[in-house]
């Protein structure tokens, strides 16, 4: 037998069984149905798609245009470059956290000797970075033995410096008139890299 006439026999018995199964006509139409309707949906849902594509593309050219049309785009450019220079003239400079904290210590240290400001404790942390910004704030608190007009100058010495330091809080304890104590927490923002 050659394979031509297997192929008539298998569709020879596939036509007697489409024939004489009602069932399997039912399926089939039902399959074909189901079929058409899963094509149905896919293609609305690629044409939905599409259609927000093509929205969402028409106003972004809008947006742009409309961009384009304002004259003021380089002057903002110089402003926001001057503006970007005056900030980063206010911001301390270190390779990594642990120099950030270490600059700000040794600075402070050195402003305390040179006022002659008795420092007996100082603490450093890094702050934490506000979101989506490359300067992180390193807080120092210190405190010592209060010594009128030392005290005054050293205070304004960091409160003028630039880069920019702020203070935070300052105390002077006076409850103990033979020894006055102070307490200062002061912020400085560095650009770390």
């Amino acid at each position: 037998m050659s394979l031509s006439d297997q192929w008539k026999a298998a569709l020879a018995q596939a036509n007697q069984e489409w024939q004489s199964n009602k069932r399997l006509q039912y399926i089939t139409v039902l399959s074909v149905i189901l079929f058409c309707l899963w094509c149905f949906v896919q293609l609305e849902s690629f044409r939905q798609k599409s259609e927000n594509s093509a929205r969402a593309a028409f106003t972004k050219l809008q947006d742009m245009r409309q961009t384009a049309k304002e004259k003021r785009w380089p002057e903002r450019a110089v402003e926001s470059a001057e503006a970007l220079t005056v900030v980063r003239q206010k911001l301390w400079h270190a390779g990594s956290e642990g120099e950030a904290q270490a600059t700000l210590r040794d600075w402070l240290e050195l402003q305390a000797r040179n006022e002659r400001l008795v420092i007996d404790r100082i603490t450093v942390e890094l702050g934490d970075s506000p979101q989506n910004v490359s300067v992180r704030p390193v807080q120092a608190e210190f405190q010592g033995v209060y010594e009128v007009g030392v005290w005054q100058r050293f205070m304004q010495r960091i409160s003028t410096h630039k880069p920019s330091i702020i203070v935070e809080y300052e105390e002077i304890n006076f409850n103990n008139p033979r020894k006055l104590k102070y307490k200062v927490n002061v912020t400085a923002w560095f650009e770390l890299g």
